[in-house]
């Protein structure tokens, strides 16, 4: 085993720079150019109130911290 802890480097390596970048880049670009639509982008501005610029677009209670739920009841008088 390498110090790498792959029982050989150069076939790690050799996947990284022959199959995973080159078929990473082909697999995500379409559905990242489809994400980064200016329609998308605008629309991401507008909820987030940023532009146009509105300050009540998200509430205190959009930010709050979350609660503790209370435990549900149970019928403590039924026999067990």
């Amino acid at each position: 085993m390498s110090e790498s802890g792959w029982s050989n480097s150069s076939v790690f390596h050799n996947y990284l720079t022959q199959f995973f970048v080159k078929h990473t880049a082909e697999l995500t670009a379409k559905p990242y150019l489809k994400a980064m639509s200016a329609e998308n982008l605008v629309s991401a501005f507008r909820k987030t109130g940023i532009f146009p610029f509105n300050n009540k677009a998200i509430t205190d209670v959009d930010i709050a911290p979350a609660s503790i739920y209370k435990p549900a009841e149970t019928d403590r008088g039924a026999s067990q």
